[in-house]
């Protein structure tokens, strides 16, 4: 592969046309022919200058000659081209780019909602700028976007199931109480497949699972819900109940985990207390004990070293 490099590299001068002897000369060639057209180059002799450049850069990757190239891009009315340059040669060497370098790519990030990436823009403009008034205004427009970025991040509520879904899941929740657990378990499939996602047809299924003794179903059931719906008081306690019971140190100890998020959400439980992590009487070797397969018959006597 390291060989190949190289070979790709002519192939692409070869497509390009005879190549100068190198980079520096392909550059002073661009710039001899843009400036001999004078103050308003035309399209020909830009293209022709960009394509001398597109050379020079295989030859020689740099941020002087991907500024070069994206001012002749921007002059040849390529925007989305110079974008790209500009942002090659921000990566290369940031210090060469100017205020007004910096004020495209941020508003190119921000047509196409990047927002972090239009903030770390503002705030080289920000740095950058001499003129206080511009320094200013980049702080508000950082100051906007931060609060973009920031709902951005936020997950997107949940849809409504639809009602047909409600009503299985309604229907599955009754024959579960009735003790009709193919019932339940059909109903509970038809609110799952018309509505995928939906947490409290995740929780009626790991109970239908639970009752019918299909623990690592279940375990699945409770997790699903979980990661919809991570503060689900119900799955918490129901996925820590059957952790407990696998015969699992690791197991045992993300019950416990699990049972002092339950505790955050309802401090008042005395039954979620006796099992916390948080309780001082089964921290540390405390967990192990609990955790002893055989612990009705009294903690393991230690080895002797």
């Amino acid at each position: 592969m390291i060989g190949a490099t190289p070979a790709c590299a002519l192939a692409l001068l070869a497509l390009l046309g005879d190549c100068p002897e190198d980079a520096a000369t392909l550059a002073s060639e661009a710039d001899a022919l843009v400036a001999q057209s004078g103050p308003r180059p035309g399209a020909a002799t830009l293209e022709g200058a960009r394509r001398l450049y597109r050379r020079a850069r295989v030859l020689s990757p740099s941020p002087a000659f991907s500024l070069r190239a994206a001012d002749l891009a921007c002059a040849a009315g390529d925007e989305e081209e110079c974008g790209d340059l500009l942002s090659e040669a921000a990566e290369m060497g940031p210090g060469g780019l100017s205020a007004a370098d910096r004020l495209m790519l941020a508003r190119r990030a921000e047509a196409r909602r990047a927002w972090r990436e239009a903030v770390s823009h503002y705030q080289a403009l920000r740095t950058a700028a001499a003129d206080i008034g511009l320094s200013s205004w980049a702080e508000e427009k950082i100051r906007r976007l931060e609060v973009e970025a920031e709902a951005q991040s936020i997950p997107a509520p949940a849809a409504v199931p639809p009602p047909e879904a409600r009503l299985a899941l309604a229907e599955a929740r009754r024959a579960l109480a009735a003790a009709d657990l193919p019932k339940a378990r059909e109903r509970v499939a038809i609110a799952r497949r018309l509505s995928p996602g939906y947490p409290e047809a995740a929780l009626v299924l790991a109970a239908v699972e639970t009752r019918e003794g299909r623990v690592p179903e279940a375990i699945q059931a409770y997790r699903e819900t979980l990661s919809t719906d991570p503060a689900r008081f119900e799955a918490l306690v129901g996925l820590a109940n059957l952790l407990w019971d696998e015969p699992d140190r690791a197991a045992k100890e993300e019950a416990l985990s699990l049972t002092d998020r339950a505790l955050e959400l309802r401090p008042d439980s005395a039954s979620l207390r006796k099992t916390s992590r948080s309780t001082p009487k089964i921290s540390g070797d405390a967990i192990f004990w609990r955790c002893w397969p055989n612990r009705r018959a009294g903690p393991p006597t230690p080895r002797r070293s």
